[in-house]
């Protein structure tokens, strides 16, 4: 298990090459609580000796490779647990598939499977199982959870998120809802998208959870961009007047994260920085980057998966990015949320 210390520090090579890019061309809980004050202490990641959770059998998950992530939020009273896992890539053949999704699972099957070479599928009900014996507040799912939008993917999905005594958030991959030979066509986006609205609140797009002092907003952008239908949501949470933690699949570029990202994609897997091998991001996602990255934003935290390696870097002097490890090689993050003394 990991901890990790961040401080702030002013100023972010983020910013500067996706500003260089605009110039030239780049729940549950009460609303009724208190506001933050208009200029909030900004949160920090801190060394935490323990985190208070209920007494479980280690050895039970000792397969299970859970990177301990402090966050301190001043001002903030309550404490709060939050899993997050993505892309477990779940493969799941019953002998319903017709023969085009048979012939492309099968080569599949064996690229996700853990280091005793456990396929992902049979892995998941035991994350289930570790939220709720922990007790976790929320259930993160960072897309690509399955690896194509089968019934019988579909089917174990739901089963297995029917088990869980918690909530929890999902936002898409770019494999959740798309098979090769429909990848984010209009036909796959009528077909398949709509079947993971159960699990989203509804509206695929975008959902918000809301807790007495903090906000999860979950935000699609498996497309490698985000949709118009996602910024009113946005704007809806970023007026709460709570601290925000966002929820992608597709995470912002940071300079750790396209140095390795070089040595094992071929293609830009993270958005800005596209000099450096990013993406470049289309007019609604540059929206969605001012707001939820600007100097007034409530915005502590960014969870990301997608390209299958941790990451963690500052996007800005006040917001983290934590990216996720690959959740069918049994990594995920355990994110503890506590208060911290106010600073002048």
């Amino acid at each position: 298990m990991e901890n990790a210390m961040i401080t702030k520090k002013t100023g972010t090579l983020f910013f500067c090459i996706l500003s260089a890019f605009l110039l030239y061309g780049c729940g549950a809980g009460s609303p009724s609580a208190p506001s933050l004050p208009d200029n909030p202490p900004a949160a920090s990641v801190q060394e935490s000796e323990s985190v208070n959770t209920p007494a479980i059998d280690k050895n039970k998950y000792s397969g299970l490779h859970i990177a301990q992530k402090t966050l301190v939020i001043p001002g903030i009273e309550k404490n709060y647990d939050l899993l997050f896992l993505s892309d477990t890539h779940m493969i799941v053949l019953d002998g319903t598939e017709d023969t085009q999704v048979t012939e492309n699972a099968l080569p599949r099957t064996g690229l996700f499977k853990d280091a005793d070479g456990k396929d992902s599928y049979e892995n998941f009900p035991k994350w289930m199982e570790y939220a709720n014996e922990t007790e976790t507040d929320m259930l993160l799912l960072g897309g690509d959870i399955i690896d194509f939008p089968s019934e019988a993917n579909l089917n174990f999905l739901a089963q297995n998120l029917d088990a869980l005594k918690i909530p929890y958030c999902y936002t898409l991959g770019n494999h959740d809802w798309t098979y090769p030979w429909e990848y984010m066509t209009e036909t796959g986006r009528q077909q398949y998208r709509p079947l993971f609205a159960p699990f989203m609140k509804e509206n695929p797009a975008a959902s918000i959870t809301e807790y007495e002092e903090l906000v999860i907003l979950c935000v699609d952008n498996s497309s490698n961009q985000v949709e118009a239908e996602a910024l009113p949501v946005m704007e809806e949470a970023l007026a709460m007047g709570k601290p925000v933690i966002v929820l992608l699949h597709v995470p912002f570029s940071t300079e750790t994260l396209l140095e390795q990202a070089s040595t094992v994609w071929s293609s830009p897997v993270s958005v800005g920085m596209a000099d450096r091998g990013g993406i470049f991001p289309d007019a609604n996602t540059i929206a969605f980057q001012d707001k939820i990255l600007g100097e007034d934003s409530p915005v502590v935290c960014v969870l990301a998966g997608h390209v299958h390696f941790p990451d963690e870097a500052m996007l800005t002097d006040s917001v983290v990015q934590f990216v996720a490890g690959p959740g069918y090689g049994n990594e995920g993050i355990a994110l503890h949320i506590q208060g911290g003394a106010d600073t002048p």
